[in-house]
């Protein structure tokens, strides 16, 4: 199996640098404990948010991993002053051994719902999800053919948040060896730029449209 690049400067602690993150609002098993409140657009956001989507409508698409279609479904799901419930994704936390919680991100949670299965569909084309049960930071950046998709580390992040929210991996947990999460079941995918994609979508198109 192809070794994952060192795309994380600091290994012991993947949160340094991050500012600590708010209080949680709902939690991706839709824990309500803690009182709702209203998000601004952006709210606790790494990475880039100016560039124009990639993507023209919602509802599920195939699309190829890359960093212009998670910034778009990014800022698609975000939790603006118009959501009525939200998910807070936060991956590193002290309950799981890291120095601090990490920043949060807040997500309108109908929204990022109705885009699960098109994060489901990008998050296939991990190598991880081909070839380990284990998703790290450093593992994230590297496709099904071994070749990394991005060497962004906001990009990464902002990946990472997404698929957290959506139910793609338990949380992140700090180790003496490594710091990594368990994957839940995530089927393969190929990218639609792929020479094998249009025979492979005709065979899979029925079980990712219906979902």
């Amino acid at each position: 199996m192809a070794q994952a690049p060192s795309v994380c400067r600091n290994r012991e602690n993947p949160t340094a640098g991050l500012a600590t993150g708010g209080p949680v609002l709902y939690d991706r098993n839709d824990n309500k404990n803690s009182a709702p409140r209203k998000a601004r657009q952006g709210d606790c956001v790494m990475g880039f948010l100016n560039k124009k989507p990639v993507i023209k409508q919602e509802g599920f698409q195939p699309l190829e991993l890359n960093e212009g279609n998670v910034q778009a479904i990014l800022n698609r799901c975000l939790a603006t002053k118009d959501s009525v419930d939200f998910i807070g994704a936060t991956l590193f936390t002290k309950e799981a051994g890291f120095s601090e919680n990490s920043k949060q991100i807040v997500f309108d949670k109908k929204v990022i719902f109705k885009n699960k299965t098109t994060i489901a569909y990008l998050y296939g084309q991990l190598h991880d999800v081909s070839y380990s049960e284990i998703i790290t930071v450093s593992s994230a950046a590297i496709d099904y053919k071994s070749k990394v998709w991005t060497k962004d580390i906001g990009v990464i992040l902002n990946f990472l948040h997404l698929g957290y929210a959506t139910n793609m991996f338990e949380p992140f947990i700090k180790t003496n060896n490594s710091n990594g999460a368990m994957l839940l079941p995530v089927l393969p995918t190929l990218s639609p730029k792929d020479p094998a994609f249009p025979a492979w979508w005709e065979e899979h198109k029925a079980e990712w449209e219906a979902g």
